[in-house]
């Protein structure tokens, strides 16, 4: 996976250019959640304040420790990016929010359904055995 590490926003060009750095994604062990805190960057606490954790907040784990700790912009984006990193894993991991648990609930149920459509397809009239009364 391809990705820059930054303090601001900026726009991304299509390609990889603007995306130095990489990594396995065979190398993450487990996505931990809400255990980063924002930079300091001069507003709110000083020196001597706690860091809390952002709840917005994931690190992608290695046997060897941190390979990255990220903080997403929103919920939404938070929720795509843990859940979809923790499908890709090795073991396929699993999904942290109920936004993408009901988005996979809603499929799986659109996918049954179009499953029982195509089986009815398979049957015609001309399948029934007819059995002649008399």
């Amino acid at each position: 996976m391809h990705y820059v590490d930054s303090l601001s926003k900026f726009p991304v060009r299509s390609g990889l250019e603007d995306l130095p750095e990489r990594f396995d994604l065979a190398l993450i062990t487990e996505v931990a959640t809400a255990n980063c805190a924002p930079p300091l960057d001069g507003v709110g606490g000083g020196p001597g304040s706690p860091l809390v954790a952002s709840p917005l907040s994931f690190s992608l784990l290695t046997p060897e420790g941190s390979l990255v700790d990220a903080i997403a912009p929103d919920a939404s984006r938070w929720a795509d990016w843990t859940d979809g990193l923790n499908m890709l894993r090795r073991d396929s991991g699993h999904v942290a929010s109920k936004e993408t648990a009901d988005f996979i609930q809603a499929l799986t149920e659109i996918g049954l359904k179009i499953k029982l459509l195509g089986a009815c397809d398979f049957l015609s009239l001309s399948d029934v055995p007819v059995h002649a009364k008399g």
